[in-house]
């Protein structure tokens, strides 16, 4: 196991060290953080304006304060438009709004100032106009006119786990989902690594030194571990990242509100992900082998990697119906159910003997890859040098002798 961990020590500097790396372990958290600085900006460039308000209907109830967000903002009423024009122009306001003779009948109210209205300017508005249309209602009812249902809470009849209504609710049901999509992603991705590693020093004629030192199990279960280990140093980056974003999202659309996130979700699918993880870079080690050259293993093993992407193509039912036979079925099967089986618990309740058996699944797969990736590659160099047809590698899978070390070396 020592020089396993050694060929994964080294394979893991050279892949962290490439161009294709670095690129997209770093573009992704590019494109957390251009959004993140959009929303700073937002929230920079979203003061609230010194107000006016011009009534030509004269039914309006004089409004001179409004509560935003908890504090006072005032605003100034004027008799005619002229004195609200003159006002601004003085910069004794920023801004003012017209109430038209024909409000009633339809016509718009017109906001008047150098820039368009942001959305807290929108917001204290709106409390404006409703405080001056309804004042004999105290100011908790015309936020419950504003928004009956208040803070609807979900709660599952099932876990009972519960999530308020708005950013809260809906980051609960979007997290499995985006926990999936990244799966997919990374399996997309990377999968060709290991493929293009093989093919390379399979060119390179550096096989025949390597297996001297190492059985075939060695060298792949090595290979193996390193890919997943730049896999999860591109997690731990990409979450780092993704929690910065989460956290200015959350004080932007949901200040004050408490967003938990689904622990029990996130380690099933961990759980499930690392060894199905592993099983695909295995399946693409195979292809890479198999692949007359570079260019052929990206090729193949994106192919592979369109299975772990499959269960996109069925979203809707697994979405519209999550406990139906091939919901499970796809959750069970070791290459689908990482993906499946995340979706799901984002929409029901996945029993616990499902999560067991998908584990275990995926487990004896993994086990049974390895052994067949490694006699496949033992087969290969058999046969170094002649096309790697079926028949020639069969042959050599059932009757070749097994390559181990020489003795003496290290």
């Amino acid at each position: 196991m020592r020089k396993a961990w050694l060929v994964a020590h080294l394979t893991y500097r050279l892949g962290a060290r490439s161009g294709g790396f670095l690129m997209l372990t770093l573009i992704v958290p590019l494109l957390m953080l251009v959004p993140t600085v959009f929303i700073i900006v937002q929230q920079e460039d979203s003061s609230i304006p010194r107000l006016g308000y011009v009534d030509q209907t004269g039914r309006l109830s004089a409004v001179t304060e409004v509560d935003s967000d908890g504090r006072q903002i005032h605003v100034e009423r004027y008799a005619t438009v002229e004195a609200a024009w003159n006002a601004e122009v003085d910069k004794l306001i920023d801004a003012y709004v017209v109430v038209p003779a024909g409000y009633f009948e339809g016509e718009a109210v017109r906001y008047y100032a150098k820039t368009e209205a942001n959305e807290k300017t929108r917001a204290v508005l709106g409390t404006m106009m409703r405080e001056s249309l309804e004042p004999q209602l105290s100011s908790d009812t015309l936020k419950l006119l504003a928004d009956p249902l208040g803070n609807l809470s979900f709660v599952s009849t099932e876990s009972g786990a519960t999530a308020r209504n708005g950013f809260a609710l809906a980051f609960r049901s979007v997290f499995p989902t985006l926990l999936a999509v990244l799966y997919g992603f990374l399996i997309m991705t990377n999968i060709s690594l290991i493929g293009v590693a093989v093919v390379r020093e399979k060119d390179q004629r550096a096989m025949e030194i390597v297996l001297t030192s190492l059985t075939p199990w060695q060298l792949i279960a090595g290979k193996v571990m390193a890919v997943v280990s730049l896999t999860l140093t591109q997690i731990g980056l990409w979450a780092a990242f993704g929690s910065v974003a989460l956290y200015v999202a959350i004080t932007r659309w949901a200040p004050g509100e408490a967003i938990t996130v689904p622990f029990d979700v996130l380690t099933w699918s961990l759980a499930l992900f690392l060894p199905s993880y592993s099983l695909f870079i295995t399946l693409g080690a195979g292809v890479g082998i198999l692949a007359g050259n570079a260019r052929q293993a990206q090729q193949a093993t994106s192919i592979v990697g369109l299975i772990a992407m499959s269960p996109f193509l069925m979203l809707m039912t697994v979405l519209e119906t999550p406990d139906s036979p091939t919901a499970i079925g796809l959750s069970l099967f070791p290459l689908t159910a990482p993906v499946v089986a995340t979706l799901r618990m984002g929409f029901t309740t996945v029993p616990l003997w499902q999560l067991l058996v998908a584990f275990a699944l995926i487990l004896l797969a993994l086990l049974a890859s390895i052994w067949l990736v490694s006699s496949l590659f033992r087969a290969a160099m058999l046969v170094y040098g002649q096309p790697l047809r079926p028949g020639a590698i069969f042959r050599a899978l059932r009757g070749a002798p097994q390559l181990r070390p020489r003795e003496g070396t290290r």
